[in-house]
C-alpha cells in the first residue's frame, strides 16, 4: 500500500480543487486519492488507512453547501487517526466554518498530537496552527490576453458586472447566458485549458478564489467579490486587490481601469 493518501474534495469538476490534486501528485507521485468524485485519468483511488493522510489544500471544513460535507471529511480524519495513520492538514480554509460546535470539533482535529494543520495564507491563525502557503503550482502558461473583461461568478452570484467578455465557470454550478460573450466552463483533468481562458483575457473580476489567484500569479489586474473576512476578501488583502460584497458599477467601471492593481 502506498505511504501517503490525499484527501480533499477532487473529482468533482472544480477547476481549484484539481488545480491542488494536480500540485499534490507532483508532490506526492505515488499517493493514492480519497474523494467522493470520480478521479481523473491515472489516479488512483485509496483503499485502507495509509501511514499519512494529506491534506493538501481547500475549505474541506465548512457549514456553507452543506453539513454532510463537514462530517464526510471529519470521519476520514477520525478513522485515519483511530488506525494510526499521521495527518498532514495543508492550505487549509476556516472562514466558511461559522457553527461554533464545529469549530469545537476542529480544535480538537487541530490539537491532536498526530496532526500538523496549516491555514491558507491570509486567513487568521487560531489555535495550534501555522500560516502555510498555496497549496497549487504555479502553471506554465504564457497567454497575451486578447479580450478585456472576464466575470467568474459563483454559484450565489445575483449581479455580473455592467459589461464583460468572457464568462467562466468555476464548476457545473451556473446557467447564465449573455449574447457575444465567450462562454467556458471547466471541463475535469483540464486545468491548463481553464488557466488560458481565464488568462486571455487582461482585466478578472472573479467570486472565486482559485481564478482570482491564477489573475495575482500572472499579473494580471483583478477585482474580488465576496463576503467579508471570506476567502475572496483575505486573498484580495494579499494581493492588493480591490474588494467588493457585490459587484456594483462604482466597483467595475467600464471599460476597467488599471487601478485595480496588482
Amino acid at each position: 500500500m502506498p505511504s501517503t493518501t490525499l484527501l480533499g474534495a477532487f473529482g468533482q469538476g472544480n477547476f481549484g480543487d484539481e488545480w491542488i490534486l494536480q500540485r499534490a501528485m507532483e508532490r506526492y507521485p505515488q499517493a493514492r486519492v480519497l474523494s467522493r468524485g470520480e478521479l481523473p485519468p491515472g489516479v488512483e483511488k485509496a483503499r485502507g488507512i495509509a501511514p499519512f493522510l494529506v491534506l493538501p489544500g481547500g475549505a474541506l471544513f465548512q457549514d456553507k453547501t452543506s453539513p454532510f460535507s463537514f462530517w464526510w471529511y471529519l470521519f476520514q480524519v477520525v478513522v485515519h487517526l483511530w488506525g494510526g495513520a499521521r495527518v498532514i492538514a495543508q492550505d487549509q480554509d476556516l472562514s466558511e466554518l461559522k457553527n461554533g460546535w464545529l469549530r469545537d470539533w476542529i480544535r480538537w482535529i487541530i490539537q491532536h498530537p498526530r496532526v500538523s494543520f496549516a491555514m491558507r495564507p491570509g486567513e487568521r491563525v487560531i489555535w495550534d496552527t501555522i500560516e502555510g502557503e498555496d497549496g497549487v503550482n504555479p502553471l506554465n502558461l504564457s497567454v497575451a490576453p486578447t479580450k478585456e473583461h472576464l466575470w467568474v461568478p459563483s454559484p450565489w452570484s445575483s449581479q455580473p458586472p455592467t459589461s464583460f467578455d468572457g464568462l467562466f465557470f468555476s464548476d457545473g454550478r451556473g446557467d447564465w447566458e449573455k449574447e457575444e460573450v465567450a462562454v467556458y466552463r471547466h471541463q475535469p483533468g483540464k486545468v491548463d485549458r481553464s488557466a488560458q481562458f481565464i488568462l486571455d483575457h487582461h482585466h478578472i473580476t472573479s467570486a472565486r478564489y482559485h481564478p482570482l489567484l491564477l489573475a495575482w500569479m500572472a499579473g494580471r489586474p483583478a477585482l474580488a467579490i465576496g463576503p467579508e473576512h471570506g476567502k475572496l476578501h483575505h486573498l484580495a488583502q494579499r494581493a492588493g486587490y480591490p474588494w467588493g460584497e457585490e459587484c456594483s458599477s462604482d466597483l467595475v467601471p467600464h471599460p476597467p481601469t488599471q487601478v485595480w492593481g496588482p
